[in-house]
């Protein structure tokens, strides 16, 4: 088992942060995970029902999680980071984006 494998076992709460579209928050909550999103209306809890992504409210931002994944631009890190730490993360996981690559 590598470091990956075993950091996603002791993961169940999951926040995403500017997640590119609709497909992460629908295969980390069918793999399992709880799935919590902070978007400028608010934070959110996501639940997958019938293969259709559902959006909750949430009055406030959840408790707790183990990983926060974002998707950021670089400028705006500190301030996740600073989420991160709030809500006692163990993982802050920064996706930099994809990048084109030329033959």
């Amino acid at each position: 088992m590598n470091n990956i494998d075993q950091l996603l076992e002791a993961t169940y709460r999951v926040l995403l942060i500017d997640w590119p579209g609709e497909d992460c928050p629908r295969r980390l909550v069918r793999a399992g995970f709880s799935v919590f999103g902070q978007e400028p209306s608010g934070w959110l809890r996501y639940e997958v029902k019938h293969y259709q992504l559902h959006k909750h409210q949430l009055a406030a931002p959840p408790s707790r999680v183990d990983l926060v994944f974002c998707y950021p631009p670089f400028g705006e890190l500190p301030e996740h980071v600073g989420t991160a730490r709030k809500l006692a993360a163990k993982v802050f996981w920064y996706q930099s984006g994809t990048r084109e690559c030329f033959h």
